[in-house]
């Protein structure tokens, strides 16, 4: 029995197949362009033909804000998102105590507490507006003409900073044009801007509660963003040592502040733990899904 995980966010679609032990055959990332029940088709074409995904037999989990529907159209089991990265941080990271998610269009921060011998989780998220998302941050260098890959390398250590809103996505893009105006050199922008994402997380997002580690960031922007990375480690080495958690070496806080490697696929690795622990969920094939497409 093969078990699937599929997560159908607001910009892009992931899965993670495997096998019962929970160990990865298969994973993919890929951007759906508002196409997201025609990218899941195209997923499971790929599975059915490559790896034998099999009607009747194998397991299909699904999380994310456009899975609800399409699982029913293929008899996936639903998992909401953050039930779904929580099942997965716990099995996988069980010393960690925050997990930040930074997403295409929305940011989530989970505390993980003990509490009478149990593990508490404590969720804040901010999807109402895209600001300090990272469709945001894309859409700013865009604006500066910095493309993907130069974005994935610019930094934040070391830059003069200046005051960017990450609050809000419309103010955000005025500070950026108005910087820009000014003559400011485009890598200090953005290092503003990985500035102004973190402090939105830490000050606004987390609601006065202090992130303990070990931290884990998850999602794309965590992921690729070298810049990002080191705001986080650079505010919330600063954030420890005035709230008397530790004073902590540079060295201390890339061992603290983990991107693990498949930082992308922690929802889809929820729902494949999940599959492993519960019934339900047995794919139905995807030929309803196929006729929604054509006629629904």
């Amino acid at each position: 029995m093969l078990l699937l995980g599929i997560d159908v966010g607001s910009t892009t679609c992931k899965y993670v197949l495997a096998d019962q032990e929970g160990r990865i055959i298969d994973k993919a990332y890929e951007r759906h362009h508002t196409r997201q029940a025609q990218k899941v088709y195209e997923f499971l074409c790929r599975l059915e033909e490559n790896f034998g995904l099999k009607p009747g037999r194998d397991k299909v989990f699904i999380t994310g804000s456009g899975g609800g529907f399409i699982g029913e159209l293929v008899g996936a089991r639903f998992v909401q998102e953050v039930v779904a990265v929580s099942t997965a941080v716990e099995r996988l990271h069980p010393d960690v105590r925050f997990v930040s998610e930074i997403g295409g269009e929305d940011m989530k921060a989970i505390f993980i507490k003990e509490k009478e011998g149990k593990r508490v989780r404590q969720v804040y998220m901010q999807n109402a507006c895209a600001g300090g998302t990272g469709t945001f941050i894309e859409k700013c260098a865009r604006k500066l003409g910095i493309d993907s890959e130069r974005l994935r390398e610019m930094g934040y250590e070391g830059y003069t900073l200046h005051k960017v809103s990450a609050k809000c996505g419309i103010f955000a893009e005025a500070d950026v044009n108005t910087l820009i105006k000014a003559g400011v050199p485009v890598e200090e922008v953005m290092a503003s801007l990985f500035e102004a994402v973190v402090y939105q997380n830490l000050s606004q997002l987390t609601k006065g509660n202090t992130p303990m580690p070990k931290v884990l960031l998850l999602g794309g922007p965590n992921l690729f963003f070298k810049g990002l990375q080191e705001a986080w480690r650079h505010h919330l080495r600063r954030l420890w040592k005035e709230r008397g958690v530790g004073d902590f070496s540079k060295e201390d806080m890339e061992r603290l502040v983990i991107v693990p490697e498949n930082s992308l696929y922690y929802a889809s690795l929820g729902c494949v733990f999940s599959a492993m622990e519960e019934e339900g969920g047995i794919y139905q094939g995807k030929e309803r899904l196929r006729w929604w497409l054509e006629e629904g």
